[in-house]
């Protein structure tokens, strides 16, 4: 009899010891990351230019890249301001920001690591134009959408 109740201890031991491995606890937990990515842009235009000294009907050009960085759609204008008209100003690019010598130009792009617009600025001196320095201003501004 002693050697039954020894077996059946043995016994439940065993099966407590079991389930004691087989019902092991757990636990599981994670972490989430969140960034919040602002809208980011940069222009860069081309460096100031002088013409130098010109005649009346002489002709001049100038190239320059315009430079955007965005990581989002954009909208590039070009305003031409000052004295123009005076110096027969003709801005000349890329149908994405347009052509012409006044007033806004409006042009959207998709997102980009860098867009090089090249532009042109091609003068030629109006014989109407009065003797004396004149200067035409060339503004670009880029805006996220």
């Amino acid at each position: 009899m002693k050697r039954t109740i020894l077996i059946a201890a043995l016994v439940v031991a065993l099966v407590f010891g079991v389930v004691a491995y087989s019902t092991a606890a757990t636990a599981t937990d994670s972490v989430n990351l969140q960034a919040t990515v602002n809208a980011r842009i940069t222009l860069t235009a081309p460096a100031d230019h002088n013409f130098g000294p010109m005649d009346p009907g002489a002709t001049a050009s100038y190239s320059g890249n315009v430079n955007v960085r965005s990581n989002a759609p954009f909208t590039v204008m070009r305003t031409v301001a000052g004295n123009s008209a005076e110096i027969g100003l003709l801005v000349s690019g890329p149908p994405a920001i347009g052509n012409g010598v006044a007033g806004p130009v409006q042009a959207k792009a998709p997102a980009a690591a860098g867009v090089n617009f090249n532009e042109t600025y091609d003068v030629n001196i109006p014989w109407t134009t009065d003797p004396g320095t004149y200067i035409a201003t060339v503004t670009y501004d880029a805006v996220t959408q």
